[in-house]
């Protein structure tokens, strides 16, 4: 297992094999991914790193003055959780985690002292997380610890959650929605709708234009369509609810 950034040139001479693992941009979820999978070869590999690449010595920085760093104020963390169906918004999902969110994460450690965090499902929940949790409470618990909430939602409903038949207290809400909700739903109503008065300024909502679905080759259409009809009339009353809110 081994990990290369894109842009990093200088293993370029070095050959790849299909289980490297390629990351672009940053989120918590990556982390959380990488460190689960790791191993003391990982580790042992980043510290011989010099060696492997014949890196010159740097000569270590000797600071005869203590720097008084006692008026220095840690960055706040803020995270930002993004929901959607995962395979329709693909391409915006990617859109912001290599580009808008590095660049709103630098803007605002320099400017706000905030270390902006956003958290992305899309590399799933790890084998830890399900031994102990089921997957829904994983992912509603992120929910809840994340200051903000980023809804993107197409024409499509989204998976179906598993409801377990024990629920955690803070989370047997889940159980009045009944069977046949979505994950992506059941993710709105925690980051929104339960409390929109709370939430006010701190949930956001994006709608995809469904003309634009007139440009998608029809061999992909099903990626971005509901055919269930049970799924698009969910899906129609989410919106409308979504809307009503105010966000």
């Amino acid at each position: 297992f081994r990990v290369r950034y894109d842009n990093d040139t200088s293993t370029k001479e070095f050959s790849w094999t299909a289980k490297d693992v390629f990351v672009q941009g940053f989120n918590e979820r990556i982390l959380h991914f990488l460190s689960e999978r790791s191993s003391d070869t990982q580790l042992e590999h980043v510290e011989r790193i010099d060696e492997r690449f014949r890196l010159r010595a740097m000569p270590k920085f000797q600071d005869d003055e203590e720097v008084d760093d006692t008026d220095v104020v840690p960055p706040h963390p803020v995270r930002v959780f993004v929901s959607s169906t995962f395979a329709d918004m693909a391409g915006e999902r990617d859109l912001l985690a290599r580009w808008i969110f590095p660049e709103l994460r630098e803007r605002a450690r320099a400017h706000l002292n905030i270390d902006l965090l956003d958290i992305d499902l899309r590399w799933g929940v790890t084998e830890a997380d399900i031994h102990e949790h089921s997957s829904l409470a994983v992912c509603l618990s992120a929910v809840a610890r994340s200051h903000m909430f980023l809804g993107l939602l197409g024409s499509r409903y989204g998976t179906i959650a598993a409801v377990p038949k024990e629920c955690p207290m803070e989370l047997e809400w889940v159980k009045e929605y009944g069977p046949g909700t979505s994950m992506t739903e059941f993710e709105i109503h925690a980051g929104s709708l339960a409390d929109p008065t709370q939430r006010s300024g701190r949930a956001f909502f994006y709608f995809r234009d469904e003309a634009l679905l007139e440009d998608v080759p029809g061999e992909f259409r099903p990626l971005f369509l509901e055919s269930d009809p049970d799924k698009q009339e969910r899906l129609r009353r989410l919106k409308t609810r979504i809307v009503r809110s105010g966000h």
